[in-house]
């Protein structure tokens, strides 16, 4: 127990240190330091019951684990999949939710399900939909199982993120410039949700193109 106290100090120093650069959600990066923790004072014990002095023995174990930027570089592509994948998720989980009550506001009648070639004239939004969609499924298989079995670059995964956020980006601006011009009056309360729900995507969008941006440079050139 005393090893451990004094370990404290300085192996929190080094957790910060690494903390700082480490680039991700924040459960994953928790995780991650919360595993340090336990493996640097795990280790700093088993120096101590070998007889090295506590301040040595702690100072032997942070040399083990190497520098904060050099360990926390070994973390980027993990935490670049848990971004890719957390972050895409989203997007798939809300899509829908926005596109129909867009769909509601401007075709109330449903005649979309019997004329989906009109529907496309009416909503040219539809492509990018359908690209965030692909992107999606694209990201998902990248950054799961598959992609970890055939060794796929963690960059990939945030690429198609990257995909999507400009997707749906771009049918937001476009919903929200047009909907003047296709909103009935009959549909204003239903308009209303689909407007204010884009308008807190768009915002959330430009926080999290930064965020898989700044996890795109934190992967190593042959990541």
């Amino acid at each position: 127990m005393a090893a451990r106290q004094s370990a404290e100090p300085a192996i929190a120093a080094y957790l910060d240190a690494v903390g700082q650069r480490l680039v991700g959600p924040r459960a994953p990066r928790q995780a991650i330091l919360d595993e340090l923790c336990d493996g640097l004072h795990e280790a700093a014990a088993t120096h101590h019951r070998r007889g090295v002095p506590a301040a040595e023995a702690v100072a032997a174990a942070l040399r083990e684990f190497g520098s904060p930027p050099a360990l926390a570089a070994g973390f980027a592509g993990e935490l670049a999949v848990a971004r890719a994948r957390r972050t895409t998720l989203a997007y798939l989980a809300t899509g829908p939710l926005i596109g129909l009550s867009w769909l509601s506001a401007i075709v109330p009648n449903r005649w979309w399900l019997r004329d989906p070639i009109t529907l496309l004239h009416a909503i040219p939004v539809l492509p990018l939909i359908a690209v965030a969609a692909v992107a999606g499924m694209l990201v998902l298989a990248a950054t799961g199982p598959i992609g970890s079995r055939l060794r796929e670059p963690e960059r990939h995964g945030l690429v198609g993120t990257l995909v999507i956020i400009a997707a749906a980006s771009f049918g937001d601006v476009i919903l929200l410039a047009t909907a003047a011009h296709f909103v009935q009056p009959a549909t204003q309360t239903v308009a209303a949700m689909a407007i204010t729900a884009s308008t807190a995507r768009l915002t959330a969008s430009a926080t999290a193109m930064t965020q898989c941006l700044r996890s795109h440079r934190t992967l190593s050139p042959a990541g």
